[in-house]
């Protein structure tokens, strides 16, 4: 009996790591999206206060820095938002770049990196797209700002955190009687 279930383990063992090995990445699989020729995307920067907006037209969003959002869009979705008179600050045709944000610190000077197109976005953020068939080196920026990389994957919806939401009215009154009693008692 304990040979049949070593063997059933090995067999379970096998069998999850061809799934594993054979199952394609989201990452894979939205690289590959991005990549495709057929498919005319752009690269958009919108600002911030629209984001709702962008997403029910189909833009997904890749990025968010102060005041910006980066993302993808599809000719039927620029459309659509122009016809709403919503204009992105950037677009650029998708060519399977590489995209980086440089956060940094108002009055920082944005480095300069070689075969870069680098676009400045607002008084604190730049974005730098690469060409996909080049290797390269970021500069340092660090302590006044730092590059960070931009997956072609869609974030969800920004929603602010529990903490942050104002607490019901009853909790509200609960804690004002509270603050009342204690000064009647003094305390």
């Amino acid at each position: 009996m304990r040979a049949r279930s070593l063997m059933v383990q090995r067999l379970l063992t096998i069998a999850f790591l061809l799934a594993a090995l054979g199952s394609r990445s989201r990452r894979l699989m939205a690289a590959e999206c991005a990549a495709d020729a057929g498919a005319e995307r752009w690269i958009v920067a919108f600002p911030a206060e629209v984001e709702p907006g962008l997403r029910a037209e189909g833009v997904e969003i890749w990025d968010r820095d102060e005041g910006v959002v980066i993302g993808g869009a599809g000719p039927a979705a620029l459309q659509s938002l122009a016809e709403l008179k919503i204009e992105p600050r950037l677009r650029l045709r998708d060519e399977g770049q590489w995209i980086y944000l440089l956060s940094h610190a108002e009055g920082f000077a944005a480095p300069l990196v070689p075969e870069a197109a680098t676009y400045t976005l607002g008084p604190t953020s730049a974005l730098y797209l690469l060409p996909p068939d080049r290797s390269f080196e970021l500069p340092r920026a660090r302590p006044f700002g730092g590059f960070r990389g931009v997956p072609r994957i869609g974030l969800p919806e920004s929603k602010p955190h529990a903490a942050d939401i104002p607490a019901p009215r009853s909790i509200k009154a609960a804690d004002d009687l509270k603050d009342k009693a204690s000064a009647l008692l003094g305390g």
